[in-house]
């Protein structure tokens, strides 16, 4: 009976998989290797020879063979000697011509369980993310739902909290915005967040979007309800493309007016000022105009 030689589909199969499909040797990022590589050095039974081993011979055991690429098989046998292998316990050492160790860093094997690692929890991630997302909508859009309203039901009846005092009496009643204002802090956020989420919730319902920007960051949200409506379609329109939707927000963002308004002296009716980068130079306008500039800093943003 003819005696099967070389490595044998098994024992290849093993050791692609073991490296998943990616060359263990001299990279710091993960290559995509295509045949088997014989280290030879200390602790190896030794290449197979011409004509190759046996299949069954110790240097075709999968516990000395390495997935590799062309380019790495190629520096086995002119710049890299290895020194030590048991893949078994983790070790596999190289030297090159002048007998100085090849650094981990360099060795894919040393670092792959850090990219296996990686490859897990990138989908986790991912996934995290867009339930992230997804849950802040839920509060946006619920938000608006409990925001003060004609025939919306008192918040003090839903929420007992805001019918007691911290000592436990009862409190007087206030009004419906005061007692939402109240809510965010005993939901567990500042006032600032919850009016952005409640007004993104209320643009979402408004404009039935909810089906159509589940898992979209609320910041980009919130910077989509602040364009014109033909903006807002086009950059939605990409959300199936991601790079390219955040590249349009980013874009959007960039090119946003401050727009500002003074209040004029005779009625107190806002008019619309032409934006500028510079709140002083508003100020001399307003002044000029016989105007008072209102709003913190002088400017009042529109939302």
């Amino acid at each position: 009976m003819k005696t099967k030689r070389g490595v044998s589909d098994e024992a290849r199969a093993k050791v692609k998989a073991r490296a998943r499909g990616y060359c263990q040797l001299f990279h710091e990022i993960p290559v995509l290797g295509n045949q088997i590589v014989h280290p030879t050095g200390k602790g190896h039974p030794g290449h197979q020879g011409i004509g190759g081993a046996a299949s069954d011979a110790e240097c075709n055991d999968p516990r000395y063979l390495l997935w590799g690429c062309q380019a790495c098989q190629d520096l086995t046998h002119s710049e890299y000697t290895m020194a030590r292998i048991d893949l078994d316990a983790g070790v596999l050492e190289f030297v090159d011509y002048e007998q100085r160790k090849v650094p981990h860093e360099r060795i894919f094997f040393h670092n792959q369980q850090r990219w296996w690692d990686a490859f897990a929890k990138y989908p986790r991630l991912s996934e995290a993310i867009r339930t992230f997302n997804e849950a802040g909508l839920r509060v946006a859009e619920l938000l608006a739902w409990f925001a003060p309203g004609e025939g919306k039901p008192p918040l003090q009846y839903v929420c007992e909290e805001l019918r007691q005092n911290s000592d436990g009496s009862e409190m007087e009643a206030l009004t419906p915005l005061q007692d939402f204002q109240r809510l965010y802090s005993y939901l567990g956020m500042t006032k600032p967040r919850g009016n952005k989420l409640r007004k993104v919730g209320q643009w979402v319902v408004e404009e039935k979007l909810g089906g159509v920007v589940r898992g979209v960051d609320l910041d980009a949200l919130d910077a989509l309800r602040s364009l014109p409506a033909e903006a807002q379609a086009e950059l939605l329109g990409l959300w199936e493309k991601p790079a390219d939707f955040w590249d349009g927000v980013d874009k959007a963002r960039s090119k946003k007016r401050r727009r500002a308004f003074v209040v004029e002296e005779l009625d107190g009716s806002l008019r619309s000022v032409k934006s500028v980068e510079r709140p002083e130079l508003l100020e001399g306008e307003a002044l000029m105009r016989g105007s008072v500039v209102i709003g913190a800093g002088r400017v009042k943003e529109e939302d």
